[in-house]
């Protein structure tokens, strides 16, 4: 708590104990180990290199003594308990919804906490141990990580009905060359992969904005700004009523796998394994 509050006041008040107090335990705990944890030399407390050290083998031992209880809890017939999720922006918005709703009815006594980061910040705190489970597209696998499989998610071209593509039955990719674009951002799945596939084409279209969700993109589509790549899953709407139109250029429909993603030595609790039922339920394999 000292470590991520950098404050022996604030860590006092998280944990119902007096500033003395702390001090005196962080005090004997560098004793023990004779080196100090913190710098304590600045107005803000500051962690030395043996302090960053510990701390990462801390969050580990908390969390595998959380799965020691999770472990003990799965002796119920009933799945039951805690699950810190890790995901992306686009699952939150295209896939947990239904999800959610779907657990809530099966499963109430499991709770979820959901966090959004990058994949990268996925990967990195599922291997801490400060989340439980990572959902992400299958981009930046490391050794110590553990995967299933989830579903395949199926990207296409689209502009507004206005766009002179929409009725076309086919488009060739050098068409798109100077057409202004709407993209998504560098840090998601798609961005690197529709980059290097437009490079394969030797296609150059002109990016007019780069965006972090599919959301937003297909916006500024409806709106013709621009044509987009971006996850079927997010537009089966706008498709099934004519806001947007599929183009017809197969040279740009792409996909990217996701998986759930945990630790190798991780204990896959019975509410995890629940949750990663309903999630194939709602969204088949």
């Amino acid at each position: 708590m000292v470590a991520r509050e950098r404050n022996f006041r604030r860590a006092a008040e998280h944990l119902h104990l007096s500033q003395p107090a702390v001090s005196a335990h962080i005090r004997n705990l560098e004793t023990e180990l004779h080196q100090p944890l913190f710098d304590r030399a600045t107005h803000q407390v500051r962690m030395t290199q043996a302090g960053e050290l510990l701390l990462q083998y801390a969050e580990q031992i908390l969390a595998l003594a959380s799965e020691a209880e999770n472990a003990l809890a799965d002796l119920h017939t009933e799945p039951r308990g805690r699950i810190t999720l890790g995901t992306t922006t686009a699952m939150v918005v295209e896939v947990l919804p239904a999800v959610l709703h779907q657990m809530q009815r099966q499963f109430p006594a499991i709770s979820l906490r959901i966090n959004t980061y990058t994949t990268e910040g996925i990967v990195e705190r599922v291997l801490s141990g400060k989340i439980d489970l990572g959902l992400a597209y299958a981009t930046h696998m490391v050794a110590g990580l553990a995967t299933e499989p989830f579903f395949d998610d199926h990207f296409i071209p689209v502009c507004s009905p206005e766009h002179a593509f929409a009725h076309r039955e086919r488009v060739q990719p050098a068409e798109i060359n100077r057409l202004p674009m709407i993209l998504l951002t560098k840090e998601t799945a798609i961005g690197p992969t529709l980059d290097r596939r437009m490079a394969e084409l030797g296609l150059h279209p002109e990016p007019i904005m780069e965006l972090p969700t599919s959301e937003a993109v297909k916006k500024m589509v409806e709106l013709d700004l621009g044509i987009a790549v971006v996850s079927k899953m997010a537009v089966m709407d706008e498709l099934a009523t004519g806001r947007l139109i599929e183009i017809a250029l197969p040279e740009l429909h792409l996909v990217e796998r996701t998986v759930f993603l945990y630790r190798e030595t991780k204990y896959m609790t019975l509410a995890i394994r629940k949750f990663i039922e309903v999630c194939r339920q709602v969204v088949p394999v």
